[in-house]
């Protein structure tokens, strides 16, 4: 059995906290249940941990169990059956032709040669599975074409291992001859991308501790410490631009409905989609008009409501920029301007609109309301994100239970993407926990999020998916934004030092040619993020040939590089 002490049974902040084993709540119920297998087998229980791992003491008192330190290779060639938490302990039994019982989501699972348990009271049965099998010629086609696809597809193409994945190969796994290599092996790529928490970051563990989790949850939860984010359309911009999703007609349709700072539809109208955009918030309004000119984008100095045609205050605090609304839920919320409604059904008809892929809500509460003046008989979007948050709409009528039933009673299948809850507006402190397969009572009260809401059938597994790849990019693109935060930094120091030092200029200017490259971060194989970017090293590269007459017009170049991220 490899080390349990490394499989995210750990302290709160542990890089191997998010990974989720369900079948046990410690270490200790682990080693506990897998004794209690060798000893109706008549069998001995080895645990050998992990050449790093110094927490396994307490493991050395579970009696019936002995202890290896010596390598893992006489472990594995001395073992009957491998029980493996850990991907690469099953990576090495499997390349010695081993029995392997595996008792986590792990990739090795995918092999076809494994006896895989998904609950506790399965080990035993798969145990005695394990021991009367013999591995014979079709186990050696599965493992050799699983070991070309882990070259291959897993540790090359997608580079989601370590920097050790070749050395580790090449120590582990026999020389492969080309024709496995590169032998197509699409069906476990499939299976892959089809099981939800199999990739790398997997669901964790409930954060309080108690190893639960709701039966609503798809992804996560997440403690607040994990310091997660997804942008909810971002997942839905990313599924139309993988073919995952596409648009009924050969150009996309967005209705954005509180578009605030244009983030949302700017991606969609990239993508040659006709976009119709409503922000009244007047300041607002005018900030996104170099947005609003991308080409298919109409913008709306518009509010949406139940009722056309009436002027009604709208508020603004400067907590944050982003809860303005039509109905003032903080203390700082002020009347700012006046503005004018409109019913979505009525826009669409005027406008001529007779489909739409997309429909986005984000109005700061009045989501309900939007909702309720569209034209859902005649125009059913294939998507549909509208926020919730209760602390909004309890003062307005309805919860989150009405909103998602409003969306259910028109045909959709809903997930909740929900977010610990707020601690303040503004200054980027939220933080994302979990995403869900809607039912009623899923959510805390204090929590908050948007629903995602799908008109036709989905796979689970495809949500679970696209929340992960899109929180992984999300997270490359902040690891990117730091780097040059911190370059643009350098230079303002070395333009500062130069001029109060000149004498010093030629030895700054040599450390300001290498700034400070980002940490290595391999965003998600999508569709939308395949085609080769510039890193952050980028202005770096043009600064070396370029004649510059300050640092500071290095800044030139790095803006346009960072702008070259969004084409």
């Amino acid at each position: 059995m490899d080390a349990v002490y490394n499989t995210g049974w750990v302290l709160p902040g542990h890089s191997k906290r998010a990974l989720n084993y369900p079948m046990f709540a410690t270490p200790e119920e682990a080693v506990r249940a897998i004794r209690e297998v060798a000893e109706a087998l008549g069998a001995r229980l080895v645990l050998k941990p992990h050449p790093h791992d110094f927490h396994f003491n307490s493991l050395q008192d579970v009696e019936g169990v002995e202890i290896y330190k010596g390598s893992i290779e006489e472990a594995l060639d001395g073992a009957d059956v491998v029980f493996c938490f850990l991907t690469k302990v099953a990576f090495a039994a499997i390349a010695r032709r081993k029995k392997v019982v595996t008792l986590a989501q792990n990739i090795a699972a995918l092999s076809g040669v494994t006896f895989h348990c998904t609950q506790a009271d399965e080990i035993e049965a798969k145990t005695r599975q394990a021991l009367a099998s013999e591995w014979g010629e079709a186990e050696e086609t599965r493992a050799r074409r699983f070991f070309g696809w882990l070259e291959r597809d897993y540790f090359v193409a997608n580079d989601l291992s370590n920097p050790g994945a070749h050395a580790f190969l090449e120590r582990y796994f026999p020389p492969l001859p080309e024709a496995a290599r590169t032998e197509a092996a699409p069906d476990l790529d499939a299976r892959l991308r089809a099981i939800p928490g199999v990739l790398p970051r997997m669901q964790s563990i409930d954060p309080e501790g108690t190893g639960e989790r709701a039966p609503s949850m798809l992804y996560g939860p997440f403690a607040r410490a994990d310091d997660f984010r997804v942008d909810e359309v971002d997942i839905v911009l990313n599924m139309f631009a993988a073919g995952v999703l596409k648009p009924e007609r050969e150009r996309g349709m967005m209705l954005d409905v509180g578009a605030c700072k244009g983030g949302a539809f700017a991606g969609f109208a990239k993508l040659g989609w006709e976009v119709h955009a409503f922000e009244p918030n007047p300041p607002m309004h005018a900030y996104i008009q170099e947005k609003a000119m991308l080409p298919g984008v109409r913008l709306n100095q518009l509010a949406v409501s139940e009722k056309s045609g009436e002027d009604l205050p709208f508020y603004t605090s400067e907590e944050s920029i982003g809860i303005s609304s039509l109905s003032p839920f903080r203390d700082s919320h002020k009347p700012t301007a006046i503005v004018k409604t409109i019913r979505l059904d009525e826009y669409t008809t005027r406008e001529g609109i007779s489909h739409a892929d997309f429909l986005k809500v984000d109005t700061e509460g009045f989501d309900i309301f939007v909702l309720k003046s569209h034209d859902w008989e005649n125009i059913r979007p294939q998507v549909v994100v509208c926020e919730f948050e209760d602390f909004k709409t309890d003062k307005l009528g309805y919860s989150v239970e009405a909103l998602a039933a409003l969306l259910e009673a028109r045909g959709y299948t809903v997930y909740a993407s929900e977010w610990h809850p707020i601690t303040r507006y503004g200054g980027g402190e939220h933080r994302w926990r979990a995403m869900h397969r809607w039912r009623e009572g899923c959510l805390p009260k204090t929590s908050w999020g948007n629903l995602i809401a799908f008109r036709d059938p989905i796979d689970d597994a495809v949500i679970t998916r696209f929340t992960w790849q899109t929180i992984e990019a999300t997270r490359a693109k902040r690891l990117r934004k730091t780097a040059l935060d911190k370059f643009r930094a350098d230079v303002a120091a070395l333009d500062a030092a130069v001029a109060a030092n000149p004498a010093r200029a030629a030895a700054l200017s040599a450390k300001a040619a290498k700034p400070p490259r980002p940490p290595v971060w391999s965003p998600p194989s999508l569709t939308l993020l395949s085609e080769p970017r510039l890193s952050a090293a980028g202005p770096v590269l043009l600064a070396a040939q370029t004649n510059v007459a300050r640092a500071s017009d290095l800044i030139v170049c790095s803006e346009k590089l960072e702008g070259l991220e969004d084409v």
